[in-house]
């Protein structure tokens, strides 16, 4: 039919309430002035796709005495259906009229035509209806004569309702053979006025929509729910996840209540602190005033009627309905865009709130799959095996397989579905909403048709309702009028449940039912009108009676029904859920296919994947990040090492830089591999939405990659340290056993440990690695083989991904290093795409896992990585935007939020983990305006210590202008009062730090005289108490309400700070981050200790060590003195160890003595820090005590030595100065007679000294050999040592003594032969001198060799009148006697500060 079909509406006003989403009629009462205003009404014939009208005729027959003054305005018209509108339970008089009217208008005939339609305030009230017809025999017997009953809200504005009474009226109209009534029908003719507005049906759906093309005047109840949600450009996606994380003057408010136009924005705020109760805001009534006025015109009238005034307000106008919570969130859904989409459900996963999985698109009705806003969720349980041993799984939603159970109704019902399953997952929260729950109203309009899901999962003990992981979904609405969304459900689920009103063969639902109950799955009826409890039909087939039973009985039927029918499910079986395979169905559209930029960034990134297929998960790093391995580790030692190293500076800096510049170089050198080629490639050519995508699929399928192989590493780690547990409990093997065991087991730990590290690979490792190719670029000032770009432009990435949310490395958790040139140039980066922008940064600090990251998530709902154990590693800061209207009051553009990983962490343990710990604290709180300082509990002690250290740091770092202040919050304090009661903690607190601060500013010299003076910190205002985080006990525990209440508290207070503050220039920030840097990796000293008591307390030990080990070197200088006497004296021919070790007893024994005093009776505070360096400095005492009993000892045998060498050199030199002046006689004899032949006596005299010479060298020799002794000992002793005892220049004077006692016996021969004279005053002279001078430049160029100290005073060279003149031999110069100076040395710097054990 081309022309439409008219249903006409008549009864009595109080059946029907008049308002804004009243579907049919809206909030304006028909009377006989506006009858004719026309109305849109968005319903229609389904199966015969006709265009329906509908005429409003309620309450005219009340008011309009004159029924001739409507004849004029009736038109032509089919009318296919009369309904009756009568309240439920209520027939009045007024009602049996309204029959009478309608026969007396339109003729007997048109009862055939007739239906009633019953309203009700309540669903429960429909229950009633058998019974009021059974007491009521004129109602049934009326309803026999007409076309039958219905029944409805007297809202009328459920979608649902409406549909199922456009059904029943078309089969009405099916009944009577498609006739209509028209004028021809009855020959009384009566002129109709009709409100009337068709609806064009153009898609090719089974399902009619109020979301469909509407007249652009029209007010129907979706356009007016938009409207009072602010979202009229509602066909965009209007909200964006950008504009949500702001920073907002809203956010920084608590909002119970709020204005409609507000939800939206409240809704959000909420969901993002993880709140479960965005979902029950209150909305503030406008009209409450105005109806009181109108309630109290005639509150005084004596004429007053009660009956006649209840009917009368009745009747009038009502409050504005509510909008529906569940309608807030859909609307948010409809109107986000992918990425708030995607963050919207992460947080009601977060909040332990159903997720939608199927929803019907609002303009277009086509069913929508939101497959990509599941992707970041996870959910994690424990269950037991096969061998009844707990087992722990964290999977993603998408990927998980689970059985999975379905819910759906056919018809109305009046107990609640969505609350029966909620009994199911957790009976103490909502996880489903239904209609007890706080802030649901009569009306829903976009829930229709969706269908929500979500996961059951077990904790591993015996109260778990089910013992496995499972999905359940729940399809809202009639079933029957959602027939994809029904189809998809059924055939994807282990188990279905049914609820059914009625059981009736003939309707449709019926036949629905009857291939259900012959399919093979597993079917559980729930049935109205049935009062059993569980009770199996056949084989997987259930039914149980929900008729005068109380919910928590049927739940527990319920329950057992189900872990039958699960427990029927094989592991193989097909039934098996996967959210993925939602996607394969025809007929719904996956978001990740039709959005163009998800799609593109899917297959990037999987084409990026496909690199590392096959390989094996430890050695990808390795293999494809090479460059932020072993050799960068290698460079931050070295840095640390150049910056703190000690003795030669000059020389150790040269040598340091040398090594660095190679490990650059050799990184520049390393393979840049097609991975991060890909990955710099795809980047750069990207728009910045493809980017954004790209980045998050890339994270995803990594943690897709990485989670299998992790949880087995994890699970090889348990199954090893239980083994190392069981054997330290195994007593029948030897103690040696048991440690070769545990030796072996725990390098399996280690080894596995490492393995879990190397495993570890995200999207921070990709960026590491960029970092570190840009670093070593620059080092060399030269690209990189095979860089896709220049190197300069890598930091520009970065600083994009900073500006669209994404977190990046500030500290490298795994070297413990800034990598300050990369990050300097991303900043740099950063000003040049935003401008010099002030940030505020605020930085948070705390022990491993005390909810550091969940906290700051919370607060300005970021993502940062929260885990159990060491989930963060490093720093991370994140850009949060500031919005225009809150920059005026703070004054800044932006904070910087900073995340660093847990303090104390025990995978660190045995690492010497409290130099970095420190060292990390430093620099957070150096960096930050204001420092989240969180401790787990209400005890501050572990950060008490860090925070001392973090002072005494920022007294020594002088050169860097610091300002921090600092705020305490205790995470997990349940007690309300806590903040009262432990106002004398915080007190005592607040005494320690200043007592530290002034012990730390009395050692540095600085002026400070309170903690605040450092770290600007109020006791009073800047100490806030956290609730526990979860309601109850996990993996089903949702977010406590109250910690979120904390949370907003926590971000009043921040503004508070905020407001007072300019925050940095990105320019400053940049130029702080490296001074601040700097300054950390020139100190060497403080980070190693606890705090600054314990620091004061080291300096105390370190004084009292110089005196016991002084102490000990004196006397053993004085033992030292005794021996070399005796050496001297010949007394002793052999000093051992022992002897000098008897010697030393007695003041050894007096320093053990001194220790033991010191250590156990000082001050308490003291004692107790002490006693962790006791053993150390016993045996650093010792240790001490052996070196110099072995080293005197050493020094002594070396001077008996020389004693005995000189005797024996004292001999050969006599034997060869006797020999040589016999030789000379005999020469001189043999000569006698040549006296006047020049060149005989030149050559006897050549062949002779030549003679002399050989015969000199061999015992020069000797002499060197002595000498080479005696230099070892003057090089190696100290001057103080006894070894400069011996005169090193004694072998000199032994030389020229022996030459001259020679010579001078040749001369004596040739002088008694006078014939000889003259030849040889000619030519000895010369030689001799130049012989002698050749043996003095030898021992020279030995004796330059040794130290200034041990120089002594030699003889002068014998001048030619000794050597050719003295008769007698000259003899060596007597050496005076040394006494050893028993003064202190002065401390040298390695004395005054020895480092600690």
């Amino acid at each position: 039919m081309d022309h439409s079909l008219k249903i006409v509406f008549f009864g009595n006003c109080a059946a029907v309430q008049f308002q804004p989403d009243n579907i049919l009629f809206g909030e304006v009462q028909p009377n006989i002035e506006n009858v004719a205003i026309s109305r849109t009404v968005p319903l229609q014939m389904k199966k015969s796709e006709c265009r329906v009208s509908v005429i409003n005729l309620i309450g005219i027959h009340e008011t309009a005495l004159d029924l001739d003054s409507l004849t004029a305005q009736l038109n032509e018209n089919e009318i296919i259906t009369f309904i009756f509108v009568v309240r439920l339970g209520q027939l009045t008089d007024a009602d049996k009229m309204g029959i009478e009217w309608l026969q007396k208008v339109f003729g007997d005939r048109v009862l055939q035509f007739v239906m009633i339609l019953f309203t009700y305030e309540s669903q429960e009230e429909s229950d009633s209806i058998i019974d009021d017809l059974k007491k009521n025999s004129a109602l049934e017997q009326l309803i026999e004569k007409c076309g039958g009953y219905h029944t409805c809200s007297k809202n009328m504005n459920n979608q649902s309702e409406m549909r199922d009474l456009m059904n029943r009226i078309e089969q009405l109209f099916i009944d009577n053979k498609q006739q209509c009534y028209t004028i021809e029908t009855n020959n009384t003719a009566i002129n109709r006025t009709y409100q009337s507005v068709s609806v064009n049906h153009t898609q090719n759906f089974p399902l009619p929509s109020v979301f469909v093309a509407l007249h652009s005047n029209a007010n129907l109840p979706l356009e007016h729910l938009f409207q009072r949600l602010c979202l009229d450009n509602r066909h965009q996606c209007t909200l964006k996840a950008a504009d949500v994380l702001q920073l907002t003057a809203h956010s920084l408010r608590s909002h119970e209540s709020c204005a409609e136009k507000d939800l939206i924005q409240t809704f959000l705020q909420k969901l993002l602190m993880m709140n479960y109760r965005a979902r029950s805001i209150k909305t503030k009534e406008t009209n409450k005033q105005h109806d009181r006025q109108q309630t109290n015109n005639d509150l005084f009238n004596g004429d007053a009627d009660f009956f006649k005034e209840i009917s009368l307000f009745s009747q009038g106008k009502s409050k504005k309905i509510a909008i529906h919570p569940m309608d807030v969130q859909m609307a948010v859904f409809h109107c986000g865009d992918s990425f708030l989409k995607q963050l919207m459900m992460t947080k009601l996963s977060q909040c332990q709130y159903a997720l939608p999985l199927l929803v019907p698109d609002p303009f277009t009705q086509e069913i929508e799959f939101p497959l990509w806003t599941f992707r970041q969720i996870n959910k994690s349980w424990k269950m037991k095996d096969a061998k009844e041993e707990i087992i722990s799984k964290i999977q993603p939603v998408w990927k998980a397989e689970t059985p999975m159970v379905s819910f759906f109704r056919f018809g109305s019902l009046s107990s609640s579905k969505s609350q029966l399953m909620n009994s199911l997952i957790n009976d103490k929260h909502n996880t489903f909403f239904h209609r007890n729950c706080k802030g649901s109203s009569k009306t829903r309009l976009l829930m229709d048709g969706v269908v929500e899901i979500a996961w059951y999962c077990p904790s591993g003990k015996d109260t778990d309702k089910f013992k496995q992981c499972v999905a359940f979904c729940n399809l809202h609405g009639d079933a029957g009028n959602n027939e994809k969304q029904l189809q998809i459900l059924t055939e994807m689920a282990s188990v279905n449940v049914v609820i059914l009103p009625r059981l009736d063969q003939n309707d449709k639902s019926g036949k629905q039912i009857q291939e259900l109950y012959k399919d093979r799955k597993p079917l559980i009826c729930l049935l109205k009108e049935d009062e059993c409890s569980v009770t199996e039909m056949r084989n997987g087939k259930y039914k149980i009676g929900l008729k005068d039973r109380n919910q928590s009985d049927v739940s527990e039927d319920l329950e057992q029904a189900i872990n039958e029918c699960l427990s029927l499910l094989s592991p193989e079986s097909s039934s098996i859920f996967r959210l993925e395979d939602v996607s394969k169905y025809t007929g719904i559209r996956v978001d990740e296919k039709y959005d163009g930029d998800c799609s593109k960034g899917k297959i990037d990134a999987q084409n990026i994947m496909k690199l590392l297929k096959d390989k094996n998960l430890t050695e990808i790093k390795q293999s494809f990040l090479s460059s932020q391995g072993t050799l960068w580790h290698q460079w931050c030692a070295k840095n640390k090492e150049l910056h703190r190293s000690q003795g030669n500076e000059l020389e150790m800096e040269i040598k340091q830089k040398q090594e660095m510049k190679k490990i650059r170089e050799q990184q520049h050198e390393l393979d840049i591999g097609e991975f991060m080629k890909l990955f710099i490639t795809e980047m750069n050519s990207q728009s910045p939405n493809e980017k954004i995508f790209f980045l998050k699929w890339l994270a995803i399928l990594l943690d897709e990659y990485t989670s299998a192989d992790l949880s087995t590493l994890h699970y090889k780690y348990d199954e090893k340290w239980s083994k190392v547990l069981k054997l330290k409990e195994k007593n029948e093997i030897t103690e040696q056993q048991m440690a070769t065991n545990l030796t072996c087991e725990q390098m399996e730990l280690d080894k596995i440990s490492e393995a879990l590290q190397a495993a570890t690979f995200g999207l921070e490792h990709i960026l590491r690695e960029i970092g570190q190719i840009y670093e070593s670029c620059k080092s060399v000032n030269k690209n990189k083989e095979g860089l896709p770009c220049d190197f300069s432009s890598l930091p520009s990435l970065a600083a994009e991904m900073m500006i669209s949310g994404f977190p990046m490395e500030l500290m490298d958790g795994d070297a413990a290093h800034v990598p300050v040139d990369w990050v300097t140039a991303v900043l740099h980066e950063l000003i040049k795409k935003l401008g010099d922008k002030r940030v505020f940064v605020l930085s948070v600090l705390g022990i491993q896992s005390s909810g550091k990251s969940t906290m700051l998530n919370a607060m300005f709902g970021l993502q940062f990585a929260v885990s159990a154990g060491r989930c963060t590693r490093g720093a991370f800061m994140q850009l949060v935007k500031v919005s225009k209207e809150m920059k005026e009051q703070l004054k800044f553009d932006f904070i910087l939020v900073v995340d660093t990983e847990g303090l104390r962490a025990l995978e660190l343990s045995g690492r010497s983990t409290r130099h970095q710990d420190n060292e990390l604290a430093t620099f957070v709180v150096g960096l930050g305006n204001l420092t989240l300082i969180n401790i787990f509990g209400e005890n501050p002690s572990e950060l008490q210590d860090i925070l001392q250290i973090v002072v005494q740091a920022f007294m020594r770092m002088k050169k860097v202008n610091l300002s921090p202040s600092c705020m305490f919050v205790h995470q997990n304090v349940s007690e309300v009062t806590a903040g009262q009661k432990n106002m004398d903690g915080r007190r005592r607190l607040q005494e320690t730090l200043d007592e530290m601060t002034k012990l730390a500013a009395k050692d540095e010299v600085c002026d400070a005289e309170c903690f605040n003076d450092v770290i600007t910190f109020d006791i009073q205002k800047d100490v806030k108490y956290f609730a526990q985080l979860w309601e109850g006990s996990p993996p089903m525990a949702p977010p406590n309400p109250s910690y979120c209440e904390n949370i907003q508290e926590l971000k009043t207070a921040f503004f508070s700070h905020a407001s007072k503050s300019y925050g940095l220039e990105l320019t400053h920030l940049k130029h702080r981050i490296s001074d601040l840097w700097e300054a950390l990796l020139n100190e060497r000293f403080v980070f190693s200790f606890r705090n600054a008591l314990e620091i004061a307390t080291y300096r105390k030990l370190e004084t009292e060590y110089s005196k016991w080990s002084w102490s000990l070197r004196r006397t053993m200088l004085e033992i030292e003195n005794k021996f070399y006497n005796k050496i001297e004296n010949e007394a002793i021919n052999t000093v051992s160890e022992t002897d000098l070790q008897d010697n030393l007893n007695v003041k050894n024994e007096e320093v053990e003595k001194s220790m033991s005093e010191f250590f156990e009776k000082d001050k308490d505070k003291d004692k107790d820090i002490l006693i962790q360096w006791k053993v150390s400095f016993y045996i650093k005492i010792k240790d001490l005590r052996e070196n110099i009993v072995r080293e005197t000892t050493r020094k002594l045998n070396e001077i008996l030595q020389q004693r005995d060498m000189k005797k024996r050199i004292d001999a050969q030199r006599t034997h060869h100065e006797n020999d040589l002046l016999e030789k000379s006689k005999e020469l001189a004899v043999k000569l006698k007679d040549k006296a006047n032949d020049e060149a005989i006596l030149k050559k006897e005299f050549e062949e002779f000294w030549k003679e002399c010479c050989y015969t000199s060298e061999i015992y020069n020799t000797a002499l060197r050999e002595r000498g080479a002794l005696q230099n070892r000992t003057c090089q190696r002793d100290q001057p103080t040592t006894i070894g400069k005892r011996m005169d090193c220049s004694l072998t000199r004077e032994t030389h020229r003594a022996f030459f001259g006692a020679a010579v001078s016996s040749v001369v004596d021969q040739f002088h008694s032969a006078k014939a000889q004279s003259a030849a040889l005053h000619q030519f000895m002279p010369r030689r001799a001198r130049d012989t002698a001078r050749s043996f003095d430049l030898a021992r020279e160029r030995s004796s330059s060799k040794r130290e200034a100290s041990s120089k002594r005073e030699s003889a002068s060279a014998p001048s030619s009148s000794t050597v050719w003149g003295a008769r007698a031999h000259p003899t060596p110069r007597q050496r005076p006697r040394t006494r050893v100076d028993l003064k202190r040395p002065a401390k040298t710097a390695a004395q005054a500060r020895p480092g600690r054990s």
